[in-house]
């Protein structure tokens, strides 16, 4: 594994001939029926504690009485990059997801709601909640 790349070995099944017939191996002993390997993981920048910077360019529109999208801009990361955003309707988390816009229905009508967004980082670091009202028709 020194070059750096992980090399999967195809079942060695071995045979119980201990004087040694088909393989030299004893299944007895040496059975091997998944393939082996050693991931290590290693996160990204130092963990200072502080999350990426507050999503900045939150806006959203309504589209009809039951539908509402929000949309904000991408978040620039403190010590590692940006990998999710935390949607939170009326201070409920209603979905985390990796794009830039969140689409809500099934809302009521000619209703205030409230969204905030926050971004997390590789290391799991949130940032401040950036908080927008939007009304549905």
């Amino acid at each position: 594994m020194a070059e750096g790349f992980v090399h999967i070995h195809r079942n060695v099944l071995g045979d119980l001939d201990a004087e040694g017939g088909s393989s030299d191996i004893n299944a007895a002993v040496h059975r091997l029926l998944n393939p082996v390997a050693r991931i290590t993981v290693t996160r990204m920048g130092a963990d200072s504690g502080e999350g990426p910077e507050v999503v900045s360019g939150l806006n959203g529109i309504a589209y009809s009485t039951s539908s509402i999208e929000i949309f904000w801009d991408r978040a620039s990361p403190m010590n590692a990059h940006v990998t999710a955003y935390e949607v939170y309707r009326n201070g409920v988390l209603v979905d985390t997801l990796d794009a830039l816009s969140y689409f809500d229905e099934s809302l009521n009508a000619d209703t205030a709601y409230e969204y905030e967004v926050r971004a997390m980082d590789s290391n799991g670091a949130l940032g401040a909640r950036a908080m927008l009202r939007v009304s549905t028709r």
